[in-house]
């Protein structure tokens, strides 16, 4: 268990507060706003030039449950895992996710005004029976190539 003081430590802050274990909101001298989890910021919430709100997302690598909650529980996206990738997807406030926008997360995943700054689009899923016989490859487009050879000595 990471105590405020290391989570805190060699960061200047005008203001912290624990809000979870191991989880403080920390405003900073520059005016931007953080949920610190341990020692990495996951959620960075700051104004651009237009005035618009920009949350920048990171994990910090550390893709855990427990980081997955925590930006669940304080950001604007809800992260839920698909095939073992995490997914983001824009928080409409009626808590399902069908029918908005989504992308991969990643490090540094941004959300301007609501929508995703740099998304990581995905990709369907194509499901063996939704592909046509045509795209489907034959055993004829397989061909054996040894990869090596027997030498047999006298």
């Amino acid at each position: 268990m990471t105590t405020a003081r290391e989570s805190l430590a060699g960061v200047q802050f005008i203001k912290a507060k624990r809000v979870a274990p191991n989880t403080f909101r920390v405003i900073y001298p520059d005016g931007k706003q953080a949920i610190r989890f341990h020692k990495t910021d996951i959620i960075t919430t700051l104004k651009n030039q237009e005035g618009e709100d920009v949350c920048i997302l990171n994990s910090g690598g550390w893709n855990t449950v427990t980081t997955k909650k925590r930006i669940n529980d304080f950001g604007p996206v809800r992260i839920f895992s698909s095939s073992g990738k995490w997914v983001a997807a824009i928080d409409n406030g009626e808590g399902r996710i069908s029918g908005v926008k989504k992308s991969y997360f990643f490090d540094g995943l941004t959300i301007i005004g609501g929508d995703f700054a740099n998304p990581m689009p995905i990709a369907p899923i194509r499901r063996s029976w939704e592909i046509k016989r045509s795209e489907k490859r034959s055993s004829a487009d397989y061909q054996f190539q040894p990869q090596f050879a027997f030498a047999y000595a006298d």
